[in-house]
């Protein structure tokens, strides 16, 4: 069932793959700087099938821990989050083949994150942050008062400028966003609630974001406008931004 491929690296390597050295295989992304070595992965990509079923659930994000042992290999995987049961078996499949750098047992925290409108992306946390992404997605997954009401969706994507600089730099980031939805659909009060590297493309994701559009007020007048939330990851192979509540 794995759609999958080999890709060798080293630890010293990580930040080539990261800033996208593959332009047609998903995205491995390293949150919080984890001391885990990874030697080899079993890419996760979805068929233009798989991902219609997504469009529906706004995305589906499966988030496991990995034990490896001192030769490097995969003893055990453990589902912390599921956001949907959908690809469970693809994520832990390519999770069983991952490879690790040898000589020291451990385990690793990897969040897989599939979207309808992008690459398959697999996301690497430390310990304390897998558990408190585990813990936020399960509060948001608890029953609703009767009273509560969607959050209103995008139907206009912008992506956002690459700087330069970074680019030359090879640098790779993250930004999310909190913002408001007026009455005609434009985002407004943006305000970014955090970045890695600080600041570094801020600029950028603030921008592509006041050219996003979603439905007017009249049009879905019971969904919730107001505090929503976007990722903007930069790469140097295609940027994206989009309505997935991944908790980081």
């Amino acid at each position: 069932m794995m759609h999958a491929a080999k890709f060798q690296i080293s630890f010293a390597a990580l930040m080539l793959l990261l800033t996208g050295a593959c332009a047609t295989k998903p995205l491995l992304y390293s949150m919080d700087e984890p001391e885990v070595a990874v030697k080899s992965t079993a890419w996760v990509d979805l068929t233009e099938g798989e991902r219609e079923g997504i469009a529906d659930k706004q995305c589906v994000t499966h988030l496991y821990r990995c034990d490896f042992d001192d030769k490097g290999q995969v003893t055990a995987v453990e589902a912390l989050d599921l956001s949907h049961a959908e690809f469970k078996e693809l994520s832990e499949e390519s999770l069983r083949a991952w490879k690790f750098q040898p000589g020291k047992a451990g385990q690793c925290f990897v969040d897989f994150v599939y979207t309808d409108d992008a690459r398959t992306r697999m996301i690497i946390l430390q310990k304390a942050h897998a558990e408190k992404v585990a813990s936020t997605r399960a509060q948001e997954r608890m029953p609703r008062p009767a009273t509560a009401r969607k959050k209103t969706r995008s139907i206009k994507q912008v992506t956002p400028r690459f700087p330069k600089e970074a680019a030359i730099k090879g640098t790779m980031g993250v930004v999310r966003l909190q913002f408001d939805v007026n009455a005609e659909g434009i985002p407004e009060n943006i305000k970014v609630i955090d970045s890695k590297p600080e600041r570094e493309f801020d600029r950028e994701a603030r921008v592509a974001l006041q050219y996003w559009r979603y439905k007017p007020l009249a049009e879905e007048p019971d969904t919730e406008r107001s505090n929503i939330e976007v990722a903007f990851y930069f790469n140097l192979e295609g940027r994206l931004g989009y309505d997935c509540p991944l908790g980081y």
